[in-house]
């Protein structure tokens, strides 16, 4: 099927990393991949309503913009690369503390990973690495 031959579901689940964790994107997944990028920014059109993300790096820090359409729920993983302990995590500018939530890991299967609970509505999370991994 010609569908994975495009560039397109590559740059969505790789680069702005969404990925639908249940049928209908009702919970789906967001894993930031910077690779050697500072910036990216694009929207994944669902049945509930488009998700929307855009993020920026600078040095140890990215900041993500994320609209999770209405009766959906991401679960937000630190970016690939960017592991715990020496990661500050917050939430619209509050600190939040990544809990053990089914991610996405394929086409609708999931595993338990560390990720933060995003509800509904548009939301900016910062992620700053304290030190090197």
């Amino acid at each position: 099927h010609p569908y994975t031959s495009h560039p397109l579901p590559f740059l969505l689940r790789q680069v702005l990393g969404v990925s639908p964790a249940s049928p209908g994107f009702h919970t789906f997944s967001v894993r930031v991949n910077p690779m050697d990028l500072t910036s990216a920014r694009g929207k994944v059109v669902t049945p509930k309503g488009p998700i929307h993300v855009s993020w920026q790096k600078q040095a140890a820090e990215i900041n993500l913009e994320l609209v999770v359409p209405a009766g959906t729920t991401a679960h937000v993983t630190p970016p690939v690369g960017w592991h715990r302990p020496n990661l500050m995590l917050a939430l619209d500018a509050s600190p939040v503390t990544l809990q053990p939530l089914p991610v996405a890991s394929g086409s609708f299967a999931t595993r338990i990973e560390s990720a933060v609970s995003v509800p509904a509505g548009r939301h900016r999370l910062r992620f700053v690495r304290t030190s090197r991994d």
